[in-house]
């Protein structure tokens, strides 16, 4: 477990720390160089963090999938479906932060992986292909609803076509995405091309953002703990 530390330039500082719970922080927008906390959460047994459903500037859409035994592919899927590596949900509520401070967006997130870490499905549905399956980028991807004029994500089967659909805010999303490490993103294959993105089928109704750790920048520092308790940190070359 470690306490992060996410600056708005998209840095995040890591401190290894005892126990099993992570703790969150974001630089503060009006005092550069302070932190302010957001959330402590709980690491499970594969190592993934529930994200928020709800936060300044984020709101969750969908429902929680069931997870459960997929007989048709032999495939055990967890329960839920916003589970992340807890550096990514780092980079998200770093993310968050500025797309809220600086712009005032509210942007809906929807599926990223389930509790096990596989792609969320249940009983009747499909799996949601990219979000883990069978450890393929487990916790590391994570869907959004397209935002409007008027800053806020809206839902449509045809948003990225939509007259309501703002180029310039989802552009906006996908550049500040990326200085936190988010590169591996996806848009609709309909609508005006934006950059940072690749284009994919059964994305013209959201988007995606995809965590890449090697074009992140990561600060790491290791714990030791003397006999009397004292502890020291180490950056980590």
């Amino acid at each position: 477990p470690d306490d992060y530390y996410v600056a708005r330039n998209g840095t995040i500082t890591i401190y290894e720390t005892p126990g099993d719970v992570d703790v969150f922080y974001v630089e503060s927008n009006t005092n550069p160089g302070t932190w302010v906390y957001v959330a402590q959460l709980q690491r499970n047994a594969a190592n993934l963090v529930q994200f928020p459903a709800n936060g300044t500037g984020f709101a969750r859409y969908g429902v929680v999938d069931a997870g459960g035994m997929d007989r048709a592919t032999g495939e055990n899927v967890g329960a839920g479906d916003h589970y992340l590596q807890p550096i990514v949900a780092a980079a998200l509520f770093g993310l968050m932060n500025v797309l809220n401070n600086d712009h005032n967006f509210t942007v809906s997130m929807g599926d990223m992986s389930s509790e096990n870490g596989s792609d969320p499905w249940q009983a009747g549905g499909r799996h949601h292909a990219g979000h883990g399956h069978n450890g393929n980028r487990t916790g590391q991807d994570i869907d959004f609803r397209y935002l409007n004029g008027n800053r806020v994500s809206f839902q449509s089967q045809t948003a990225s076509t939509d007259a309501q659909f703002s180029l310039q805010n989802n552009q906006t999303i996908f550049d500040t995405a990326a200085s936190f490490g988010f590169t591996t993103n996806y848009q609709g294959t309909n609508g005006q091309r934006m950059n940072n993105t690749t284009r994919a089928r059964g994305h013209n109704d959201h988007g995606h953002l995809g965590f890449t750790r090697a074009d992140a920048t990561i600060i790491r520092h290791t714990v030791q703990v003397a006999p009397d308790g004292t502890r020291t940190w180490t950056r980590v070359p």
